[in-house]
């Protein structure tokens, strides 16, 4: 695929996550809080009568105009698409059209990650659900300097004491054992 890499869409997506904290939620690729106003419902993703909240890999998806695949409730499709959008190169669907419901899709994680020259290590460290807005800050700067994003957000993690986080924070770690002992 010849996606171009572009890490000004992380930057671009922080920013927006950073001003409408509202229409963020990391552990969800699109967040559908009223069915009736979808995103890729509206010409413009931050228009205020769409309420879809999105995580920092969703809001790159959705920045970058990706359309994101038939929603089941819409269209006879057997799995749940709410987390794929249409791949670049191969999805058939016309460019009009606001869902891709030609089955060519790939997953949310995969495109943003594409996009912004992620790894996979990276592209998993970023866009976990047990980020803050802090975790994906350090992780943004260090793509955007040429640092090791995995390695920002995991600094980030064990600073705020994002416990969630099982690479930081194993089953039974020190940091484990002193909470059990307070």
């Amino acid at each position: 695929m010849n996606l171009t890499i572009d890490t000004d869409l992380a930057v671009t997506a922080l920013a927006v996550i950073e001003t409408h904290p509202e229409r963020h939620t990391q552990d969800n690729w699109r967040d559908d809080r009223d069915d009736r106003h979808r995103a890729e419902d509206f010409d413009d993703p931050l228009d205020d009568e769409c309420g879809t909240a999105f995580c920092l890999a969703g809001w790159i998806a959705t920045l970058d105009r990706a359309k994101w695949s038939a929603r089941v409730d819409q269209y006879p499709i057997p799995l749940l698409k709410g987390d794929h959008v249409g791949e670049p190169e191969y999805c058939t669907c016309p460019p009009e059209a606001r869902y891709c419901t030609c089955g060519n899709d790939m997953s949310v994680a995969e495109y943003a990650a594409w996009r912004v020259g992620l790894d996979a290590i990276d592209a998993d460290a970023l866009f976990g659900p047990e980020n803050r807005v802090e975790d994906l800050r350090a992780g943004v700067k260090a793509l955007v300097n040429g640092e090791a994003v995995a390695d920002a957000v995991h600094v980030s993690h064990v600073e705020n004491h994002r416990t969630e986080c099982t690479v930081c924070f194993p089953e039974g770690s020190e940091f484990d054992q002193a909470e059990e002992d307070e």
